[in-house]
């Protein structure tokens, strides 16, 4: 599959607009006239019907980006990813030390030994952070940060990190990239990167969708970065790396009730589709009859993901869990009333797995026929979703954009598509 398309330098966005709301808007889809439309941010309330429910993605971008010094001078530069062995939660509440997989820039000249990485307020910081280097797999590596002084991880990382920008912004991120990069939604720090089709939503904006009777729900999707990892050869060779999810109780009570939904982007999308597998998963582990029809690696995913719902850890949803002749479940209602029960059996409040779904061309969206998103980088997996969910239209959407003099991807102008899920 071709993923390519001509986007000019000039195009790319290295500053938000002025306004969160001050982008621009192309409609196209379904329900669109003569394929296109252009319309300002703040017109989106009156193109969603009254009584939808509008669902963000509320997860909060770190400070993960790190810059140290090794005893001889050099530099070196930590990518935070995720923490290991530990919660988000658990690695920010630390006050000694704490254990991450990261990627690191400069590896090949840091052969061993120390870095220490400083703050700019050393009034306010009196530790020292260390980073020792642990062995590396799969391109990424472990590395060991400790510290003096008994601040929190959290506030190492307010006053030693910075916001990690897009590499094709070319820059490095400042204070107002602080505020800019993160959704007005955003709650639970986890990112290394923005769900940056929320970034378009003001105050304002919020208002006029509650005043048209357009609700907010939320789930969280801590974005790492294989989202963006460019698709270089089959599809069906691509890896996604796994992200984290949770959402509530009271959210997927609001799944359930509410069939007409409005997904701010591209990883909300993939948490409440990954919803569907995971009930689907669900029945199998339950359902004596139904594993005898189902491959036994079927079976086993199935019951890890029973256990880890009924304990409260996180289950898990693999990358072609839709093409696994896994049976499907029914409505995508009913397969979220499933996890209800669940939720009410156990006492559990919130459902949490990590998902490595990829969605393709030939993919069923179930969760909803609307998706507020941005234009995306060329090669992109996020542009295989685009194409699942509208077909190849988003070509003749995307040139129009370029030639009208549109801003892409994170900082850049959005998109509203809108196609016809699937009803099973």
């Amino acid at each position: 599959m071709n993923l390519d398309y001509e986007l000019p330098e000039s195009c790319i966005a290295a500053r938000p607009a002025v306004r969160r709301d001050g982008s621009r808007l192309l409609a196209f889809g379904q329900s669109t006239p003569n394929g296109l439309s252009d319309y300002n941010f703040v017109d989106l309330p009156k193109l969603l019907p009254q009584g939808s429910v509008l669902w963000t993605n509320q997860t909060r971008v770190l400070r993960a980006r790190l810059r140290g010094c090794k005893p001889t001078g050099g530099a070196v530069e930590f990518l935070l990813l995720d923490p290991n062995g530990l919660s988000v939660e658990q690695a920010m509440a630390a006050t000694q030390s704490c254990t991450w997989v990261v990627l690191i820039g400069g590896a090949k000249r840091w052969k061993h030994g120390d870095v220490s990485i400083g703050s700019d307020e050393p009034s306010l910081c009196e530790m020292n952070i260390l980073a020792r280097r642990l062995p590396e797999f799969e391109g990424r590596f472990c590395v060991h940060f400790s510290w003096k002084g008994g601040a929190s991880f959290s506030e190492v990382l307010d006053r030693a990190g910075s916001i990690p920008l897009p590499p094709y912004m070319n820059r490095d991120s400042d204070e107002r990239d602080a505020d800019r990069y993160q959704t007005l939604f955003a709650q639970k720090l986890g990112s290394v990167a923005a769900p940056t089709a929320g970034l378009h939503f003001s105050q304002e904006v919020l208002a006029a969708l509650k005043a048209r009777d357009v609700a907010s729900a939320h789930v969280t999707l801590h974005v790492g970065v294989g989202t963006f990892k460019p698709v270089s050869g089959p599809l069906a060779e691509h890896v996604m790396h796994a992200e984290r999810c949770e959402i509530s109780r009271g959210a997927l009570q609001v799944l359930a009730e509410q069939p007409d939904r409005t997904v701010v982007g591209t990883t909300t999308l993939r948490t409440l589709e990954s919803v569907y597998w995971l009930a689907c998963l669900l029945r199998i582990a339950t359902d004596d009859s139904a594993q005898d029809a189902v491959p036994h690696a079927l079976v086993a995913q199935a019951a890890a993901v029973k256990e880890a719902l009924a304990s409260g850890a996180s289950a898990h949803i693999p990358q072609w869990i839709d093409r696994s002749d896994l049976p499907e479940y029914g409505t995508y209602e009913q397969a979220v009333e499933s996890l209800l029960d669940v939720l009410e059996s156990t006492g559990q409040d919130a459902v949490k797995f990590s998902t490595e779904i990829m969605i393709v061309p030939g993919y069923r969206i179930r969760s909803t026929h609307r998706l507020v998103t941005n234009f995306h980088m060329p090669g992109s997996t996020l542009l295989c979703i685009i194409e699942a969910a509208v077909g190849p239209m988003w070509r003749k959407a995307y040139a129009h954009a370029v030639k009208a003099g549109y801003r892409f991807l994170s900082y850049g102008d959005a998109c509203l598509l809108s196609f016809q899920p699937s009803k099973t």
